[in-house]
């Protein structure tokens, strides 16, 4: 449930495109000094998103040119805003740390062991300027794993729910101004409310085939893919709506200054075009 909002490359322009990349590469400069250099490998499409929102709101911040982590002899340019980079890479650490932890409970996965083991200690070491955000996730995950254990049918909002407070929880506390940081962590509450749902049509083939859980087969053992697109479409299709029309009314409370236009198209072109393409 977590990276899935990627850009849509096709429509957006090439200043738009060097932009994202500027915060893509802070993100991950900041987990450099954060969180330690394999922290990088972790980085995640949402959370970037997030530090381009939060970002867009705050005063304007440098764009600084470094060396490339992952090729030493190409210079990147980077959107560097230490205090919001500090509180982002955390939280990207910490919500791939559960990340791993749940896959290791569902699946007993030895990938996922092995990441584990050699994040604790980081993990460890954050915890305590992090107890808020913590303290989101686990209520969170612990709620979704609760929910996962009764594997009965649930409506697509209910479902989604646990995830989208467990998002608003981790990104409280990232902009200085109250009604701002209101506005922007319920933003990201309805957006993870949308990746939840949308993450669920992804893995549905595979969650079927494997008999594993998923929110939107729950209910129905027996069903197919296209048994659940027919039965659940419009429940999916009003959901997504509906989430997306309030992250639109909640941006336009917040001065993306800046990259109004660039975060206008991100949050425009959020379906996945294979989940857009099951629910025609």
């Amino acid at each position: 449930m977590f990276g899935l909002v990627r850009p849509y490359y096709k429509k957006m322009i090439k200043q738009e495109k060097c932009e994202y990349k500027c915060y893509y590469c802070g993100l991950c400069m900041g987990m450099g000094r954060n969180t330690g250099i394999l922290s990088r490998f972790l980085i995640n499409y949402d959370v970037c998103l997030a530090y381009l929102v939060a970002d867009s709101i705050s005063v304007d911040t440098d764009i600084k040119t470094a060396r490339c982590p992952f090729s030493p002899v190409r210079r990147v340019k980077f959107r560097d805003n230490p205090a919001l980079l500090d509180k982002m890479s955390s939280v990207n650490y910490i919500l791939t740390y559960h990340k791993v932890k749940d896959d290791i409970d569902d699946d007993n996965s030895l990938i996922a062991k092995v990441v584990e083991r050699s994040m604790r200690k980081k993990y460890d070491s954050i915890k305590g300027d992090n107890e808020p955000t913590i303290c989101a996730v686990t209520d969170g995950m612990q709620h979704i794993k609760t929910m996962e254990s009764s594997n009965e049918k649930i409506s697509v909002r209910d479902s989604a729910f646990p995830f989208g407070k467990l998002l608003e929880g981790a990104m409280r506390g990232c902009l200085d101004d109250p009604t701002d940081d209101k506005v922007f962590s319920a933003l990201c509450k309805y957006l993870g409310m949308w990746i939840y749902v949308v993450d669920a049509c992804v893995d549905l083939g595979k969650d079927i085939k494997h008999n594993k859980y998923n929110p939107l087969k729950a209910g129905y053992p027996d069903a197919t893919v296209e048994d659940i697109v027919t039965l659940r479409k419009d429940e999916i299709v009003d959901f997504l709506m509906t989430c997306k029309q309030s992250m639109q009314q909640l941006l336009e409370l917040l001065s993306c200054g800046k990259n109004e236009n660039l975060v206008h198209d991100l949050f425009e072109y959020l379906l996945p075009q294979d989940v857009a393409d099951m629910l025609k």
